[in-house]
């Protein structure tokens, strides 16, 4: 077991010190946080950001960082939607922003389920799953359900929540709106169709 302590230092609060820089605030350290942060967590955001382009050298909030500050999303996240366009992949990055933001998709067993359910289970999890990618994984999750149209029935059949992937159907329908703010004039929100190696690098 690890101390309470450690979990605290560990958390990742790259997303607040975003939104107090946005707001002006260029002395983070020394924020009146309710809960102050451990020195740690404060330094591993500040190097997240500037790994992630959201700040420069002195700790000032780019234009790139304003940017992902105005995303509900994670700063990663929000770095690969913004990415997208780059990598002519904004269609499956849309997809992957949102199912990263649910739930686990796949059904939960208790330890006494049958043998034969939990083998049906293992056996759906093998047919979507990418050697090697677990968000190429959830790509895959997202696509077939929308070739279902979206049926219940079909998450039912393949060990799936319909109610994870419905909510993540809601939340990349309000992401598609909020990455069409970001698109300069002439781009559009691309596909890269079976290119996976696109969405990798993105």
């Amino acid at each position: 077991d690890y101390p309470l302590r450690d979990v605290y230092k560990r958390q990742d609060i790259s997303w607040a010190v975003l939104q107090l820089k946005a707001l002006g605030i260029h002395d983070v350290l020394h924020f009146d946080f309710l809960s102050p942060p451990s020195s740690d967590s404060m330094i591993f955001a500040l190097e997240l950001l500037y790994s992630l382009g959201a700040v420069d050298d002195k700790c000032n909030i780019t234009e790139l960082g304003a940017k992902m500050a105005e995303m509900p999303l994670e700063p990663r996240v929000a770095k690969c939607l913004l990415s997208s366009f780059d990598h002519g992949c904004c269609e499956e990055m849309l997809t992957v922003a949102a199912m990263v933001t649910v739930e686990y998709p796949f059904i939960s067993q208790r330890k006494q389920a049958s043998q034969e359910s939990k083998v049906k289970l293992q056996k759906d999890m093998e047919h979507f799953a990418v050697v090697g990618s677990d968000h190429l994984t959830l790509l895959r999750i997202y696509q077939e359900f929308t070739e279902s149209n979206y049926s219940a029935s079909w998450c039912d059949s393949m060990s799936l929540q319909f109610r994870v992937l419905a909510r993540a159907k809601e939340i990349r329908y309000n992401l598609t709106n909020m990455l069409k703010r970001f698109k300069s004039d002439g781009e559009v929100l691309s596909s890269c169709g079976q290119d996976d190696q696109a969405v990798r690098r993105c």
